[in-house]
């Protein structure tokens, strides 16, 4: 399934509570667009075939904001026309929202 804001952001804030003084949360998502998309762009996109959501940057980094998690890190997973031929087995198609 997928999480609606709602779930994710109480997803959130379990994951949270529930991390020890030293825990780390990892998250991988599609991301809708790219870091240095304006704040107005879109949002989310809804898929109305399989109802999958797809978060902006700036929406996903907002509900961060929200749920009061600090961002350690971060980084988007390379596309096999952003890495050498000796990551282009761990790159991802063109063809997909870019992966953070």
């Amino acid at each position: 399934g997928h999480f609606t804001d709602l779930d994710f952001i109480q997803f959130l804030y379990t994951c949270r509570d529930a991390l020890t003084s030293n825990g780390i949360l990892f998250i991988k998502d599609n991301v809708l667009g790219t870091r240095e998309a304006e704040p107005q762009d879109d949002a989310f996109y809804v898929d109305e075939d399989d109802y999958s959501i797809c978060r902006s940057y700036n929406y996903l980094r907002t509900v961060f904001d929200l749920v009061g998690v600090t961002i350690l890190a971060e980084c988007q997973q390379p596309t096999t026309s952003s890495c050498s031929a000796a990551e282009i087995d761990l790159a991802f198609p063109n063809d997909i929202y870019p992966v953070f």
